[in-house]
């Protein structure tokens, strides 16, 4: 697993021929690589989530409660390794077209071992921020992409002049599945399993804070101004009784 880990990121093509080899004689030798090191994204998740808060707006941070953190990081750990063998399952029936004739097992290892990138960026869930994200994710796909296209002719023993049109009709399958699969599990996870006290960011909590303190001053002022005139006008009320007015 961690020889191919390895290679994967310093010498792809070689990587390639190495792991069609392993496959040819196990054809469950990716489910290790799969379940293991699709652990990473959500342990990060989770710590990410649960000690150093969502920085997805400025100066706020969100953080989940153990539970709704456990939760949402479960939801991740499943949708990858669900989404890989959906992603394995059409790569297979799109492989009639392109005349090659790998097995599902073989498919579903291949997609484990292109989206690599994808269980490293993992670690930036450490620290949940837009920018830092957006960059992670972009850098992952970017490498994913370039495993795609060099691993389709040496792993699908297929044509040169079919892995453009192969690689495409893959990568596009794989957005999609992403969007319909990954994202509203996220989405569920973060609005139904987030306790309201821990979702109010701090700033949000110490405006409000400050906005109450602030009214019960302008009350207080209201009220003591309020026995000023009374005392002032009983006083007056006095001196006219007395003729002193």
């Amino acid at each position: 697993m961690i020889p191919h880990f390895v290679t994967l990121l310093t010498r792809p093509d070689r990587a390639w021929a190495d792991i069609r080899r392993d496959e040819e004689k196990n054809s469950s030798n990716y489910l290790v690589h799969l379940l293991l090191w699709a652990l990473l994204p959500a342990v990060c998740m989770f710590i990410g989530t649960r000690y150093v808060g969502w920085s997805l707006v400025e100066a706020e941070r969100i953080w989940l409660d153990t539970r709704s953190a456990f939760q949402l990081s479960a939801l991740i750990y499943i949708t990858i390794v669900a989404g890989t063998f959906i992603m394995g399952f059409f790569l297979r029936w799109m492989s009639r077209s392109f005349d090659a004739r790998p097995t599902f097992n073989q498919c579903v290892g291949f997609i484990a071992y292109v989206i690599t990138p994808f269980f490293l960026a993992g670690l930036g869930a450490l620290y949940p921020s837009r920018w830092l994200a957006i960059l992670v994710l972009v850098a992952a796909g970017a490498y994913s992409t370039y495993l795609l296209f060099v691993g389709l002719p040496t792993f699908m023993r297929i044509s040169n002049r079919n892995t453009f049109l192969y690689g495409a009709c893959t990568w596009g399958v794989g957005l999609l599945v992403l969007v319909n699969l990954k994202v509203p599990m996220i989405r569920s996870g973060c609005s139904h399993s987030t306790r309201p006290t821990s979702a109010i960011p701090h700033r949000t909590r110490a405006m409000a804070s400050r906005r109450i303190a602030r009214r019960k001053n302008r009350a207080a002022s209201t009220t003591n101004g309020a026995s000023t005139n009374a005392r002032t006008s009983d006083q007056r009320s006095c001196l006219a009784r007395n003729g002193l007015a």
